[in-house]
């Protein structure tokens, strides 16, 4: 495996009082901040290819395994409100209290959140195929939309404890090396010494019931919102940062007609940027192109 990382690059948990992160950093302590917030089922590692660009490019990078996933700790809840509130937490130690958010997948959705209910901490936000919270949750529980439906099908296994999270772990966490390279064109990076890290941190102790929690608790959420009448994720608040969406177009598992047309109607200042032939793990898997839409969108 030969993944360039930056030589001063550190692992390190944070108590942040209400939660301990473990946090990837990296980067000249006086550059600009990017936190970087990975997806299912992943964790700091996510970003590996995105590390060494950044901090070459003079930012300092923060990229921690968000709440139930890695070495953060693992006890709940796992909602949106609740993983945005620990990065709010975490950016707030930093000096000036505000950085740019990057986001993927779970983390991506977390993103928007954050930059919708935190906007004092996000200079600006960059999503790579994570869709604004509602519109996930409408297209799922609320408002179901049968072409997503049909491509998350997963999402409505990973509701159920017990069995699914035992399925995750066999083999050393095999599946997840298979769900990863069954969502991706190019499988280049995709070996299994580059997604070692993430099968040898979903077998610890108690990890896959952890990092399956943002599907079950937000799930939970939409529906006790829908049983009484609520929109899902509480007011539709319109997203005033300077916002960027990255897109691979061959995503299996994300439709971005059902989840992204409209989006600029709550974020007025989004500018959307799509990928042929790439999955869902678009920065994993063309790291070639996504890395400079990534820089120029910071």
């Amino acid at each position: 495996m030969s993944v360039p990382l930056p030589a001063d690059l550190t692992l390190a948990r944070r108590d942040l009082g209400r939660i301990c992160l473990n946090v990837a950093s990296a980067g000249p302590q006086d550059g600009p901040v990017v936190v970087l917030l990975h997806g299912f089922p992943e964790t700091w590692w996510s970003w590996r290819h995105q590390l060494f660009p950044l901090v070459a490019a003079g930012f300092r990078v923060l990229a921690p395994d968000l709440r139930g996933s890695g070495h953060s700790d693992r006890h709940g809840p796992f909602d949106l409100a609740t993983q945005a509130a620990d990065i709010a937490a975490l950016i707030a130690t930093l000096p000036g209290g505000k950085a740019r958010v990057v986001g993927h997948d779970w983390g991506g959705t977390t993103a928007w959140w954050l930059a919708r209910h935190h906007p004092e901490r996000v200079e600006r936000v960059v999503c790579v195929n994570a869709c604004l919270p509602e519109r996930l949750m409408d297209a799922l529980i609320a408002r179901p939309n049968a072409t997503q439906i049909l491509k998350s099908w997963y999402f409505y296994l990973f509701l159920f404890p017990g069995l699914v999270d035992r399925l995750l772990v066999l083999g050393h966490a095999k599946a997840l090396t298979l769900l990863m390279r069954s969502a991706a064109v190019d499988t280049t990076h995709f070996s299994d010494a580059e997604l070692l890290p993430f099968c040898d941190a979903a077998v610890l102790p108690g990890a896959a019931r952890a990092m399956l929690g943002s599907y079950r608790d937000n799930a939970a959420l939409t529906l006790k919102d829908v049983l009484a009448g609520r929109p899902p994720g509480g007011p539709r608040l319109p997203i005033h940062v300077p916002a960027t969406l990255l897109w691979g177009n061959a995503d299996p598992a994300l439709d971005f007609d059902a989840l992204c047309v409209g989006m600029d109607a709550l974020v007025p200042a989004l500018a959307v940027q799509r990928f042929d032939g790439v999955g869902h793990f678009a920065h994993e898997e063309r790291p070639d192109l996504l890395n400079p839409a990534i820089l120029a969108a910071l």
